[in-house]
């Protein structure tokens, strides 16, 4: 539960984000259920879909507008060839502060990390040196809210090559000769 005036100094305060289903209210007296939020807070209250108790948005709770937290972004998934890629962006839409992770060290978030709002990740993508695609995430959680988008990148083409590809031998035996192998696969 919210004790009564639980956020009545707090002047600068825009928003409170609730997680879960909506808190009772202490009421003293006569003040009813707005005393948490009293005196100058303007804060509006952020919960998520389908939490309990909470009023149809935009109804008033203790006294403040209500809204659904929300958060999105854009693209959801997204392929790449086998190559580096750099300067690529997902972008976030959202009411809430945001932060952005990737479960892959191959994805390498370059800024735009964390927001409070609207915003942009921008990241990117290691050569994938070995034959078979790979899968990552990158994850933008906030408010109890969590979006990932799906990275898939290619593997490289197979190569298998020796040097010299070519020798001249003569007729008696020929013993020391090294040929080089560079490849991607096992051979």
């Amino acid at each position: 539960s919210i004790g009564r005036f639980a956020f009545q100094e707090c002047y600068g305060l825009e928003s409170v984000y609730f997680l879960g289903n909506a808190p009772s209210v202490d009421l003293w007296g006569d003040y009813g259920d707005t005393s948490a939020f009293s005196g100058t807070t303007l804060a509006t209250i952020y919960h998520l879909p389908g939490a309990a108790g909470w009023p149809p948005v935009p109804n008033a709770w203790a006294g403040r507008p209500t809204a659904l937290t929300a958060l999105s972004i854009n693209p959801a998934s997204t392929n790449y060839s086998c190559a580096a890629a750099s300067g690529r962006t997902i972008g976030v839409t959202g009411n809430a502060p945001w932060t952005a992770a990737t479960n892959q060290p191959w994805i390498i978030i370059t800024s735009g990390a964390s927001g409070s709002t609207n915003g942009s990740v921008t990241y990117s993508v290691a050569t994938n040196p070995g034959t078979s695609s790979r899968t990552g995430l990158i994850t933008v959680a906030g408010a109890g809210l969590i979006r990932t988008c799906t990275v898939i990148q290619a593997g490289a083409a197979a190569t298998l090559a020796i040097a010299p590809s070519s020798t001249n031998l003569s007729s008696a035996a020929a013993r020391g000769r090294i040929i080089g192998v560079t490849a991607n696969v096992s051979w």
